[in-house]
Parts: C-alpha cells; sequence; structure tokens
C-alpha cells in the first residue's frame, strides 16, 4: 500500500530530477554561400550576418487600394504667406500613354544608392499609369519590399485594374517592352 510520505517523497526525487535535465546543444543548418551549414561552424562576420535575417515566412497580401492618387504639393506664395494662406498646385506633366492596356497601376521599390534605379526610374517617370515609389532604404520601405516578396532593387511590380499582380522586374528595356512605351 502507497502512502502520503512515499508519494511525497517521489515528487521531491522528480523535482530533483528535473532541477538537473541535461541536454544536448541543437544543431542548426542554414544556408550559406550556395550551401547548407552548420550554424555553429560559421565565422563571426557570417554569425552575426544570419543573427540579424529577417523571416519571411509571414508575408501579407498586398493591399493594392494603398496606391496613390496623383501627386498634389502644397506650395506657399510669398504675398499669400503673409495672409497664412496655401497655393494648392497640381503638377501635370505630359506621359506617355501605355499601349499595354492590361496595366493599371505599378510599385515601384528602389534604393538611393542603386545605380541601376534611375533608368527605371525614368521609364516610370514617362508612363501614365498611377502607383507608388518606395525607397526600401527607409524602415516602412523594406517592410513593404518584404510583404511584396521583393528581394532586390529596382524591382517595378505591374497591377491590373483587378489589383492583381501581371508583371515583374527590375529592367527598364523589360519594363519598356512590357508597356509597348513608345521610344522618342
Amino acid at each position: 500500500m502507497t502512502t502520503v510520505a512515499d508519494i511525497d517523497n517521489k515528487i521531491d526525487q522528480l523535482r530533483e530530477k528535473l532541477n538537473h535535465v541535461e541536454g544536448r546543444q541543437s544543431e542548426v543548418y542554414a544556408r550559406i554561400v550556395g550551401y547548407y551549414r552548420s550554424v555553429v561552424n560559421w565565422n563571426r562576420g557570417k554569425s552575426e550576418e544570419y543573427g540579424e535575417r529577417v523571416n519571411f515566412s509571414d508575408l501579407e497580401t498586398r493591399n493594392i487600394e494603398k496606391l496613390s492618387a496623383p501627386e498634389t504639393v502644397q506650395v506657399k506664395d510669398e504675398t499669400a504667406a503673409a495672409a497664412s494662406e496655401a497655393i494648392e498646385i497640381n503638377f501635370v506633366e505630359k506621359k506617355t500613354a501605355v499601349e499595354n492596356s492590361e496595366a493599371a497601376a505599378y510599385s515601384f521599390f528602389f534604393k538611393e544608392t542603386c545605380p541601376n534605379c534611375p533608368p527605371v526610374k525614368e521609364v516610370i517617370d514617362a508612363i501614365e499609369l498611377k502607383g507608388t515609389k518606395i525607397n526600401v532604404d527607409e524602415s516602412n520601405g523594406l517592410t513593404e519590399a518584404m510583404n511584396s516578396s521583393v528581394y532586390s532593387a529596382p524591382t517595378v511590380i505591374l497591377y491590373n485594374s483587378a489589383g492583381s499582380e501581371i508583371y515583374r522586374t527590375g529592367n527598364a528595356a523589360k519594363l519598356k517592352d512590357f508597356l509597348k512605351v513608345q521610344t522618342a
């Protein structure tokens, strides 16, 4: 017959075992320079880079309604400044019509220091499409890039009128070809 003292004694023994549980360290493998290798064997620089990596598994679907309307800028006139009035100016530039009627909007992901971004920006600036320009050097821009599965700059994503992605590129010539933009 088991007594309360026996049960208390057994509980004390299990608690003591629990305080001295030993295990071994798990071995983690990750991809580095084209192949998988144990993280323990990485050099100091690669180990630090591994700690800064961002997990892209929690991507959200992109909300196309975030695309901006034509840009409106507030400009204060010298004479109106005294009266604390602002003059609203809508900048309208001559834009090239896009012959590919499937494209309705764009998202342009760029970096300030990117040598390949200016040619793509010139194409974007020259077309009649609404869209957003997203600087991935900024934290909200990087988040937006992750949400859109963008891993390099420049990247242009084109959407149809339903908000579905129809094309993606980082090349100015390929963008012109897809949009069938006439060059002057």
